[in-house]
């Protein structure tokens, strides 16, 4: 069977014969009284990775979610966000919401419905504007810098999606915006593009050793363990060597796997995003049909949609014969059913 259902988008996997050996898995203590060994290390390496100042390492984006917007609601700001931000940080979002914070929806990716928004009544204090840097479902990286521009305040980003895969060295979103890093907050998780279950913080560096201070998950909670922290570096040391020839393959492969989409009829997006989608009639059958020739798919229903999608979810560890079988398969069920299945992807 095929995997087309991962997110590991770079293909790494961080076999236990790949990591060096360590003495325990954790220290048994909060993270606010004995970091993890070697998490001064790579909050280091990762703030130089996505042009920040300081980064701050924790177990999960939830962990960071339920902190960050706890810290935010500690003071006097408004939230401002975007429909299409992803669950986590929505989670924080309803957090600070319970708390009293003033909490504004706004149109995905839209501007101008920010700026409408920004104009209404019921504001207190420094606006924060809530979104992802690169969106799954669309494909589109978020406006930050017009974002920011109407706002004048702060932006907290989910950049999981876009760290690995987009920006100078798979530095995520930001890469070429230093000049926005006093006023950005990331919140991003190597477990997709690095492969690896553990999250970061990253920005300004007085904003950030300041969450640090109030945190409330290191004082309750233990660190990211050893076994993550020593499969983070190992990402990041695999990045350095090679990791712009694993995404070059991996755009080859989203390419290669469209073109031979396209042949059998379908439409398909026009960005190289790892997760592509197919609009058809009956996405659950198609995926049965697909299991059964090797290729394993998903179907979901993307936020804002009306019906579910197949998705496949290249990877750069896909061979091309993968991607041929995939595309083959494909073709091979909508010969034998319905081409009205297809309808273009919108």
């Amino acid at each position: 069977m095929i995997d087309f259902t991962s997110s590991l988008y770079l293909g790494l996997r961080h076999s236990s014969v790949e990591l060096g050996p360590w003495s325990h898995l954790t220290t048994g203590k909060p993270a606010v009284m004995e970091p993890a060994t070697r998490a001064a290390h790579l909050e280091r390496r990762f703030a130089a990775l996505t042009g920040r100042e300081a980064a701050l390492v924790a177990p999960s984006t939830l962990h960071l979610a339920w902190d960050l917007f706890g810290f935010l609601a500690r003071r006097p700001v408004s939230l401002y966000v975007d429909e299409g931000t992803y669950s986590v940080l929505r989670w924080g979002v309803e957090r600070a919401a319970s708390r009293g914070t003033p909490v504004h929806w706004v149109e995905h990716h839209d501007v101008g419905g920010l700026r409408r928004a920004l104009r209404r009544p019921g504001h207190r204090g420094l606006p924060v504007v809530v979104c992802d840097g690169l969106c799954p479902s669309c494909g589109e990286s978020a406006p930050l810098e017009r974002f920011l521009e109407e706002s004048d305040g702060l932006l907290v980003v989910d950049d999981t999606q876009a760290l690995g895969v987009v920006g100078v060295r798979g530095g995520g979103s930001l890469m070429g915006r230093e000049r926005l890093s006093e006023r950005v907050l990331l919140v991003s998780s190597l477990a997709k593009g690095f492969g690896v279950p553990i999250a970061a913080l990253s920005g300004d560096r007085r904003l950030v050793h300041h969450f640090a201070r109030e945190s409330e998950t290191r004082e309750h909670s233990s660190p990211a363990s050893t076994a993550s922290l020593h499969a983070a570096v190992h990402a990041l040391d695999t990045n350095d060597a090679c990791g712009d020839v694993l995404r070059a393959r991996l755009t080859s492969n989203v390419r290669r796997w469209k073109q031979g989409v396209r042949l059998g009829g379908f439409a398909t997006r026009s960005d190289d995003f790892p997760v592509q989608t197919l609009d058809v009639a009956a996405p659950v059958a198609l995926r049965r049909a697909l299991a059964k020739r090797g290729v394993d798919t998903f179907v979901a229903r993307a936020r804002g949609r009306a019906s579910p999608t197949l998705n496949f979810i290249l990877r750069a560890d896909h061979t091309s014969q993968d991607v041929d079988r995939a595309t083959d398969a494909l073709r091979s069920c909508v010969s034998r059913g319905s081409r009205e299945c297809c309808s273009a992807h919108l």
